[in-house]
């Protein structure tokens, strides 16, 4: 591990942006699958129950309780899979429930992210 990584930190921010990266992937996935608002959420849903059901958390999960903790590489990461949850979780709420719009992405995401968790 030390031969290509420096510093736990090195890895841990590498198999972050990596899970971001997929991510980021699955959700594109999911947009050129699905064309309507509620098929969207609910495939979004999925995405959690399929982490959780395989014994797997998700990097807010993992990570998210320790984040003023972690180096600053990582907690970059962290933020960015935050923000690109929200971001994409702003058009198929806002195509579904426009006068929910200003905070329902935020609570699904703390909802998802609660379950998996608890």
């Amino acid at each position: 591990m030390h031969h290509h990584f420096a510093a736990k930190a090195d890895l841990t921010t590498v198999v972050a942006q990596r899970y971001v990266e997929g991510f980021t992937h699955s959700l594109e996935s999911l947009n050129r699958s699905q064309t309507k608002h509620h098929e969207r959420l609910m495939a979004y849903a999925q995405v959690f129950q399929a982490n959780y059901g395989g014994n797997r958390l998700c990097l807010c999960g993992m990570l998210g309780a320790e984040s003023e903790t972690l180096p600053a590489s990582v907690r970059v990461q962290l933020q960015e899979f935050y923000e690109l949850n929200l971001r994409w979780l702003t058009l198929p709420v806002v195509q579904g429930w426009p006068s929910h719009a200003s905070h329902a992405e935020l609570l699904l995401f703390s909802a998802l992210e609660g379950s998996m968790i608890v």
